[in-house]
């Protein structure tokens, strides 16, 4: 615990954080006595401690990238990845030396947004995450998702928005971190939050400043308010600019009374415009 905290100090991620968490409760203090730490966005951490190489991430990393045994480990990994775990890999010198066990507890607004989500007409919504395929059919089913993808690397989220794209689907996407960056890229609109890693920040389209998930739904509101009266100011222009043209074209109208009528169609789609602003102000909905 007190290596991978050494390491996982240097990344603003909630994995990261919570090791860092940990090793402080536990007392395990640690002095910065590694060399650079090699970042392999999706797999993991390496560096060297002491002429000891140290290697941090996930079961993909550490078996398949690094050839490190894991059969010792396994029943415990089992058991605590049924139970909805993730679970984080220590490799030291190219032996498993040690697994740490990662809660990822529920935002307390998910269950809120994934309502409003459904309220307000969305028909799909999908959960990717890099978690295992235990964790992610837990945290599906306790929040009621019924489409998932566990196990996806940065990649695969990119093909996965990709192929609802290319079925005609709308995509906004979801994230805060780094894994996430090049799907919040590839979706409509990629929504990220302010406490988010700078690179899932810069790719987004939206940046969430309260860090709240319902705000999305929110803003989705407006969006949509704003553009029925974009519309309809644009039929009224069109729809009476062609009448007074026309009226006047065949003299039912003088020039005088024509001048009139136009600069009030104007102040009226003006008037129209501000109704959003006005129901705000008297405490109404939007």
């Amino acid at each position: 615990l007190r290596y991978s905290a050494c390491l996982e100090e240097h990344f603003p991620h909630p994995v990261a954080s919570a090791v860092v968490r940990k090793a402080r409760e536990e007392g395990l203090l640690h002095e910065e006595e590694h060399a650079n730490v090699e970042y392999i966005s999706a797999h993991g951490i390496a560096s060297m401690i002491n002429d000891k190489r140290i290697l941090i991430g996930s079961r993909h990393f550490i078996l398949e990238d690094n050839g490190i045994d894991t059969k010792s480990a396994e029943p415990i990994i089992r058991g605590l990845a049924d139970k909805g775990y993730s679970i984080l890999y220590v490799a030291i010198d190219n032996k498993l030396a040690g697994i740490i066990a990662i809660e990822d507890p529920l935002r307390e607004d998910s269950y809120r947004f994934l309502e409003m989500l459904k309220e307000s007409g969305i028909k799909r919504i999908i959960m990717l995450t890099g978690d295992n395929e235990a964790a992610a059919k837990n945290v599906a089913e306790s929040i009621g998702i019924k489409e998932y993808f566990g196990e996806v690397f940065p990649e695969g989220k990119s093909d996965i928005l990709k192929e609802i794209k290319e079925e005609g689907h709308v995509v906004a996407m979801v994230g805060d971190g780094v894994n996430d960056s090049l799907a919040l890229a590839h979706a409509d609109v990629g929504i990220s939050m302010k406490h988010g890693a700078d690179i899932a920040k810069e790719a987004c389209d939206v940046l969430l400043l309260n860090g709240s998930l319902t705000e999305i739904v929110e803003a989705r509101m407006i969006s949509q308010k704003a553009m029925s009266v974009i519309k309809q100011n644009f039929n009224y222009t069109i729809g009476i600019n062609s009448a007074l043209i026309g009226a006047g074209l065949l003299g039912l109208l003088s020039p005088a009374v024509s001048a009139i009528t136009h600069n009030i169609t104007t102040v009226a789609v003006t008037l129209n415009s501000m109704r959003t602003l006005r129901n705000r102000k008297k405490g109404g909905t939007v």
